[in-house]
């Protein structure tokens, strides 16, 4: 309608980096192809296209001839760390761990997101916490934002979402991706605050992740950013911006 009234200028896609990284739970995404058909500039945003990924991009979108234009996705105010626990232990782990958290977060009026791999997994630490729960079926976080202190959520969670005052990101096991997790790691100090995000993974499941998914490349850079010794900035960045930028080479917050 606007296009035939002469008034579209511009066409913008904001989170492109879903068009195929979930086209296969959201076949609908596939389809925004169409938008070049129109005659207008299309403006694609978003904060995780690895350099490496920049094809499957184009693919998708039917751009070979685009121009990128990119900054550092590197956050200053985060730091990583890598929790590793007994096999089975995870759940029992992520309570103890939480039930800490959660008094300092209300104490403070802060914010804490614990992402779990399901909704079952969502609901059922939920309850066991006595805290919010986010995913696709229980969209509200009204609540959450008023009072504060921690809430569960699955990747629903992961894109599109600018809160003040969350400070603290848990992953109860090993996060889907590295860009589902610069995702998700990165709802947390959206107006400056200092960020705690905490991996929690039980011995052994990353490597055999890793084995299950030898060929796909966004598995195995984040089993290599959890088993890593060295700087997990400096990885993340190596791979998100092709620059890499260590912990001490700057004022960022220390790798755990």
């Amino acid at each position: 309608m606007l296009h035939s009234k002469g008034l579209l200028r511009r066409v913008v896609v904001d989170e492109c980096h879903l068009i195929f990284t979930s086209s296969d739970w959201r076949p609908k995404l596939a389809e925004l192809k169409n938008l070049r058909l129109l005659p207008c500039p299309i403006v694609l945003l978003t904060a995780t296209l690895p350099p490496v990924r920049e094809g499957e991009l184009a693919t998708s979108m039917l751009i070979p001839c685009a121009m990128y234009i990119r900054a550092s996705t590197v956050r200053l105010n985060t730091q990583y760390y890598v929790l590793w626990c007994e096999r089975g232990k995870a759940l029992e782990t992520a309570v103890a761990m939480c039930r800490r958290q959660q008094q300092l977060l209300l104490s403070r009026g802060w914010k804490g997101v614990v992402y779990c791999r399901s909704k079952q997994q969502c609901e059922e630490l939920a309850e066991v916490l006595g805290c919010r729960c986010y995913h696709a079926n229980v969209p509200n976080l009204k609540q959450w934002l008023i009072e504060g202190g921690l809430m569960t959520a699955t990747s629903a969670l992961g894109t599109g979402v600018d809160f003040p005052r969350i400070v603290f990101i848990l992953h109860v096991r090993m996060p889907w991706s590295m860009i589902n997790y610069a995702q998700e790691s990165r709802r947390g100090g959206r107006a400056g605050e200092r960020v705690d995000s905490v991996v929690l993974v039980e011995q052994g499941k990353v490597e055999w992740m890793m084995k299950q998914k030898s060929n796909n490349l966004d598995v195995q850079v984040i089993g290599m950013f959890l088993i890593i010794s060295g700087c997990q900035q400096g990885l993340m960045s190596s791979y998100l911006d092709s620059k890499r930028v260590e912990c001490n080479n700057m004022e960022t917050a220390r790798c755990n």
